[in-house]
């Protein structure tokens, strides 16, 4: 329980998970010496191939610069589409290790001086690969001077020192692989299987050590006949040049027995005859990094032993799943501290499986298996399937190879045979939502006719003469469009200077069709005329003033959204008035009253 603790405080320590989500300058810095000969192959083709299509995303940037005699710059592009990507690695597949000098302390310097003055805002991500050796050509500003003891008399180091500090102060991060400079044949080289790179220094048991006489191979090097130097020497002589520690190319080919001690000292080799890798191993101890060797890495994890990014293995066959599904997905950490790996979504054609985001902490150089709940669509059909996913991290996190392929047999589960239900079940919620939508419409229209149909209201009468002798006449508001089934909601009765409000709200005649505020207009009786007075003549775009005599007359309305409705205004004539007009009992408004007023003898007027 205490380690655990301490590894999560060691985390949040750390600030594991928190890479940066800024795009990244990927700068790679390659030797391109006749001595890396034997490991051009997976440098270019796996090591830079995996970066190139499985770390670099849009936006990032890949510089690719070269070193022999002379630093060099391949190519720098800025990725924003696979094109890019393409486009690159075309170019590096061009380069061939053909230098016959490596002017290691020049290219370092040379490496810091590109990378300043790229932009400051991006993150800056520098990957070294070189067998480590310092071997200028003549004319070198760096030359290498040893004395007696193998002291470095030249300055070298202090430059080297110097660029380290300055690497570190910026707060760059370096990677750097070292291959072995016995110039041994990979697996991949020679086609063999059997054959293995070796640790820097180390020989094969039952054989001689790399340089010594009899040594298999060991004064003949890749492209030495094809040096054009007097690379035919003897057996013996050669042997004791090779064991200066270099592979026996370029100018070291034409040591002979007699030289080969004065010319492992211009090589780089120290006295005892091993390769002089103090400069490489300073460059690594000042800017405080480990120094990765390739000893016979795969093809498949050359670029994680290099950078240090976490490694992905899918899983195999599933077996057979249903709908819902834990796939778990292997992550090994490269670094030689601990990290945290968070998955943030599973994409399949666009669309996102993962249920929930899952997280995996891992201690240094373990391995870890991440569970991962996913969802498959209702569109796959049961059966067999090979599915391609592709994984997103969060922060960035430069774990790769990132696509593969999920194997598995679907089971049909409520799916049935042929998978037709689950397809179906988002057509038919659709369906119901918008038939609920429409039934909720009907619903609140109903009660908005209810409420308006359910305010007080007044049956009036047909015209007549009150006590006082003044005429009352009920009029209805009809309004183009809206239900008049509310009752007596919009008729009212005027009297000799009677006025009624009109709009939306409390207005006296109600326009609730659409949102209109209240009395934006007035319908008063003068005289024996009704007058129309708008209010707000915005919302009446055909009147600049009262309408006259407005009875039976359209009036336009106009909201503030722009629609458009007719009102008219009429003389209320109730059903039992149609009813008895149709049947000829009443020919003249008002002869119903004074039939009445003659029969109770109560209400007739005086004269």
């Amino acid at each position: 329980m205490k380690k655990i603790l301490v590894f999560f405080a060691l985390l949040g320590v750390l600030g594991v998970g928190a890479v940066s989500a800024e795009p990244v300058d990927m700068v790679v810095l390659l030797d391109t010496s006749e001595s890396m000969f034997p490991y051009f192959n997976e440098v270019t083709h796996y090591l830079i191939g995996d970066i190139l299509t499985q770390q670099l995303r849009k936006g990032d940037t890949f510089s690719l610069l070269s070193f022999a005699s002379r630093p060099e710059i391949e190519v720098s592009r800025q990725i924003e589409s696979k094109q890019d990507i393409q486009d690159v690695i075309n170019r590096v597949l061009l380069l061939q290790p053909l230098g016959r000098y490596t002017d290691f302390v020049l290219a370092v310097k040379y490496l810091y001086q590109f990378t300043v003055d790229l932009p400051l805002s991006t993150k800056k991500d520098i990957l070294i690969l070189t067998d480590g050796i310092h071997d200028p050509p003549p004319g070198s500003s760096f030359p290498n001077k040893l004395g007696p003891n193998g002291q470095d008399l030249s300055g070298n180091r202090q430059e080297i020192v110097d660029i380290a500090n300055e690497i570190r102060q910026r707060g760059w991060e370096v990677h750097i692989l070292q291959f072995p400079s016995g110039g041994i044949p990979s697996a991949a080289a020679v086609g063999q299987p059997g054959v293995e790179l070796l640790p820097y220094g180390s020989a094969k048991a039952g054989s001689a050590a790399p340089g010594q006489a009899g040594a298999p191979g060991a004064g003949v090097a890749p492209g030495a006949a094809a040096s054009g130097g007097s690379g035919a020497a003897s057996s013996g002589a050669s042997g004791a040049a090779a064991g200066a520690g270099r592979p026996q190319v370029g100018p070291a080919a034409r040591a002979s027995s007699a030289g080969g001690a004065a010319q492992g000292a211009k090589t780089g080799a120290s006295p005892g005859g091993q390769p002089n890798d103090s400069l490489f191993r300073t460059l690594a101890e000042k800017l405080g990094v480990h120094i990765e060797e390739y000893q016979g890495t795969t093809k498949t994890s050359i670029a994680h032993v290099a950078t240090g990014a976490p490694e992905l293995t899918f899983p195999g066959y599933l077996g057979k799943v249903g709908y819902d599904l834990t796939v778990p997905f292997t992550i090994r950490n490269f670094e030689g501290s601990p990290i945290l790996v968070q998955l943030n979504r599973v994409l399949y054609n666009g669309a996102n499986l993962l249920q929930s985001r899952v997280s995996l902490p891992l201690q240094a150089s373990k391995s870890g298996v991440l569970k991962a709940h996913l969802r498959l669509p209702v569109t796959l059909r049961p059966g067999k399937q090979s599915i391609s996913v592709d994984l997103e991290f969060a922060d960035s996190a430069r774990v790769f190879p990132h696509t593969g392929l999920l194997s598995f047999t679907l089971r049909g589960g409520i799916a049935g045979s042929g998978g037709v239900s689950l397809v179906l079940l988002p057509i038919l919620f659709a369906i119901v939502l918008i038939a609920a939508g429409i039934l909720v419409f009907f619903l609140v229209r109903r009660i908005v006719e209810s409420l308006a149909a359910a305010a007080p209201a007044t049956v009036h009468p047909r015209v007549h003469y009150d006590a006082g002798r003044r005429l009352v006449k009920p009029v209805e508001m009809r309004v183009a469009g809206q239900n008049p089934n509310i009752g007596g909601r919009n008729v009212h009765p005027f009297g000799s200077g009677g006025r009624k409000s009109i709009g939306g709200g409390s207005s006296s005649f109600l326009i609730y069709l659409y949102t209109l505020p209240a009395h934006i207009a007035e319908i008063g009786l003068s005289g024996d005329r009704f007058v129309f007075t708008p209010l707000h003549r915005e919302f009446f775009p055909g009147l600049s003033g009262p309408l006259e005599d407005c009875l039976g007359k359209e009036i336009r309305l106009r909201t503030k959204e722009g629609r458009e409705l007719t009102v008219v205004f009429r003389e209320y004539v109730s059903p039992l008035d149609q009813v008895n007009r149709v049947m000829h009992l009443i020919d003249h408004p008002g002869a119903a009253g004074s039939a009445r007023e003659s029969a109770g003898g109560a209400d007739t007027p005086r004269q």
